[in-house]
């Protein structure tokens, strides 16, 4: 059969067969078999690759030419197939004429459907268009739609009549779902406005605490009100609080009793609020559920909580206030009488009056806080520290301690309280002292208790400040007598039993005296004269300083007025008294008087003055515009001395005594006396120094640089005079002083120690009782 198509198909354009052994080598061949029997055919893989017994591909003759290649394996020869080959250009030629007549066909076709397509749905559209919009008309709400589909198909017509009943269901729920709506709205609105009035929360919520309603719950807690529903309210109680709201819960429900319980809840700042939820159960016709209220108390919480807290501590410092330390204390007491013993210290800040007034009240409260903190850090915590008010503080010590442990623990308060303090940019010195009384058995009550630790705390401050005293028996004795002091002293001044007495101040060139210093006195009733020294410290703890230094200076200023010397009159001022209103006192005292304010001379204590120096500066220069003198006492002393003579114009500065004290044995004395004289000369400022006699106190080198000294030498004004000469010239004989000697011979304040009278709390310091 390969022979006789080799001899038909003898051109090369024409089929080509070809017979294929089981391993793709040509067996036969209608073309050229000589040439290529036996020889592998090029696209044998590709046939094994179609994986049927019988196919077609493209693939290349022997010769190269590309052909269609048919081939169909052998059943009775396994593995053999036979190849057709026909060229690609004659396989496509014969179906490329009948295409042509299939495609105008089939174009034709298309039109027709295209166009019996459009009629078609032009018909059906007209109908789903009249539906659509009659639903568009329903959905948005028109009340009576009446449209005809029109249409004669049976679906369609069936369709409208669905449509219509469907509409008018919808209508109606429609209707009520408004109604309800409505009614909802207006019920959250009144919900929301009472919630925002009142900051209220109305919930809803099953029996198991699922909540439904939560209206107002943003506006309590800043949070969604979605987030709350169900149990997510519960991720926001504090995890305290849990069981107390499962347990008021249960109980509710199992007594059927109104639920009432107040917790904690966190609002979306991370804050928790104190609220108070309140519900009931209610039936209605199905299962119960709780209706009610969460209230915001946050504000009433903390304001209780405040006023727990103030009820028993110091709102300043936070320490425990007297009525909790009262408490401990008979506690204490009650524990004595079974064998342990306690100690009360009292503890009275030094110098810190002088803080405050200097340095104004938020330093002094600060420093309050300061005190405190470092009390509490010297204590345990089984030890009551407690503020009793003021500079006041008291500590409670329980536990068997010894005498010596407590005199150890105090003696560490006082030097823990000494150590300098940095406020408010400044560095503030102060001190503390302390009484100490030891609780045992038969003690006595609260108030003896207290009454003991204050009396050896008053010991301490008598003895110099800055130490610890315990109780001792002679106290309680001298208490007695401070407190009939104290009464003696509040009824002298309405009783008009205070004195002023003076003493000269003399040029120690010219031994002339050139005024005369007012020295304060009280004519005792039944103890006689009194120096400044035995009350004036008193005066100042029961505060009558203030009246008292008012009554000298006017008092000074009065007698000034009527002598007939017109020499300057010195009085001295208190540290207190440099505040407001200060200049405003001492010119309405010359105006009363009649007396020319240059015959007025002030002294003010350095130590009382630098501190507030620049504070009361207007003051000051204001009375010195009205012609009053200006006087810085104790100069020297001070750790800033000369600094304060730039700080301020000063008409005169008195030398602190202790130079002159010195003056005897020690000749660097004499040297720093005559280099602080001549640096005030040079700024025009007159010195002054104390000296009893002149002629012998005073070497020849320093009444060559001091121009002023103070000679102790007093005298009073005879009663029922008006025009006299100054007393500090007089003798009490009435004889004039010598002008030559300048210091009389009867001295009965020179061995005073306070002989300038008054209660400034460095006076004993300084030698003498200087009113502050």
């Amino acid at each position: 059969m390969i022979n006789l198509a080799h001899r038909q198909t003898s051109d090369p354009g024409t089929a080509l067969f070809a017979l294929l052994d089981s391993h793709g080598r040509i067996a036969a061949r209608s073309r050229d078999p000589e040439r290529w029997l036996g020889k592998q055919v090029p696209d044998w893989d590709a046939l094994q690759a179609v994986g049927r017994d019988h196919g077609h591909f493209r693939a290349l003759t022997q010769e190269g030419q590309e052909v269609i290649l048919s081939f169909q394996k052998l059943q009775t020869a396994p593995g053999w197939a036979l190849v057709v080959g026909e060229p690609r250009e004659g396989f496509e030629a014969g179906w490329r004429s009948p295409l042509r007549g299939i495609v105008v066909g089939g174009l034709i076709a298309f039109v027709l459907a295209v166009i019996a397509a459009q009629r078609l749905a032009r018909r059906i559209l007209r109908t789903v268009r009249a539906l659509a919009r009659r639903s568009q008309l329903v959905a948005d709400g028109v009340d009576s739609v009446d449209m005809a589909i029109g249409s004669k198909v049976t679906e369609f017509q069936q369709l409208q009549l669905n449509l219509t009943a469907a509409e008018d269901a919808l209508r109606q729920r429609a209707r009520d779902a408004r109604a309800m709506a409505a009614q909802l709205e207006q019920g959250q609105r009144r919900y929301r406005a009472v919630a925002e009035a009142g900051a209220l929360v109305f919930w809803e919520s099953d029996v198991r605490g699922a909540m439904r309603l939560v209206t107002g719950w943003g506006e309590l807690t800043g949070l969604e009100e979605a987030a709350a529903l169900g149990h997510g309210w519960t991720r926001r109680v504090h995890p305290e609080d849990l069981p107390a709201i499962n347990h008021a819960w249960k109980t509710g429900l199992r007594q059927a009793q109104p639920l009432d319980v107040e917790f904690r809840l966190q609002d979306a700042s991370g804050q928790w609020r104190w609220v108070r939820a309140r519900g009931a159960l209610v039936e209605d016709g199905g299962q119960p559920e709780w209706a009610g209220v969460i209230e915001d108390v946050h504000a009433r919480r903390q304001a209780q909580d405040e006023i727990a807290y103030l009820a028993g501590h110091d709102p300043l410092t936070g320490l425990c206030n007297r009525a909790v330390f009262n408490q401990r204390v008979e506690r204490a007491i009650t524990q004595a009488r079974r064998g342990t013993r306690s100690a009360v210290l009292y503890l009275d800040l030094d110098r810190f009056k002088e803080v405050n007034d200097s340095l104004g009240h938020p330093v002094g409260d600060d420093l309050l806080r300061q005190v405190a903190t470092r009390l509490g850090d010297q204590v345990r915590q089984t030890d009551t520290l407690a503020r009793l008010g003021g500079d006041e503080f008291a500590l409670l010590v329980e536990g068997n301690e010894a005498a010596d442990d407590v005199a150890a623990l105090a003696a560490r308060l006082v030097d823990t309280v000494r150590a300098p303090y940095r406020v408010q940019g400044h560095h503030v010195v102060i001190g503390t002292s302390l009484g100490i009384h030891l609780i045992e058995d038969g003690a006595g009550d609260r108030d003896r208790v207290l009454q003991n630790a204050d009396m050896a705390l008053y010991q301490a401050k008598s003895d110099g400040r800055g130490c610890f005293r315990f109780l001792e028996p002679a106290m309680d004795l001298r208490m007695q007598q401070r407190r009939t002091l104290e009464m003696d002293l509040r009824q002298a001044l309405e009783h008009g039993e205070f004195r002023l007495h003076y003493q000269p101040l003399v040029d120690l060139r010219t031994r002339a005296p050139v005024a005369c210093e007012a020295l304060l006195r009280w004519q005792h009733p039944q103890r006689g004269l009194l120096l400044p020294s035995m009350f004036m410290p008193l005066a100042a703890e029961i505060g009558l300083v203030a009246p008292l230094f008012r009554w000298m200076l006017e008092q000074a200023c009065r007698e000034a007025a009527g002598w007939s010397s017109p020499l300057p009159v010195a009085v001295d001022v208190a540290g207190a008294q440099l505040g407001a209103g200060f200049a405003a006192q001492v010119t309405a005292a010359l105006q009363a008087a009649g007396l020319d304010g240059t015959r007025l001379q002030l002294e003010i204590p350095e130590e009382a003055l630098v501190p507030q120096l620049d504070a009361v500066a207007p003051d000051l220069r204001q009375l010195r515009q009205a012609g009053v003198r200006i006087v810085m006492d104790g100069f020297g002393a001070g750790h800033s001395s000369l600094r304060n003579l730039r700080r301020f114009s000063f008409d005169k500065v008195r030398i602190d005594p202790c130079y002159m004290r010195d003056l005897a044995d020690d000749e660097q004395a004499a040297t720093v006396i005559q280099a602080m004289a001549v640096l005030c000369r040079r700024l025009g400022i007159a010195t002054c120094v104390a000296a009893s006699k002149p002629g012998r106190n005073c070497a020849c080198s320093i009444r060559a640089a001091v121009t002023r000294a103070k000679v102790r030498c007093s005298g009073r004004r005879p009663s029922g005079h008006r025009h006299h000469e100054a007393p500090c010239l007089r003798r009490h004989d009435g004889r004039r002083t010598a002008g030559r000697g300048g210091h009389s011979s009867d001295h009965h304040a020179q061995g005073d120690p306070g002989a300038r009278g008054a209660a400034d709390p460095g006076a004993g310091r300084r030698g003498r009782g200087a009113l502050p």
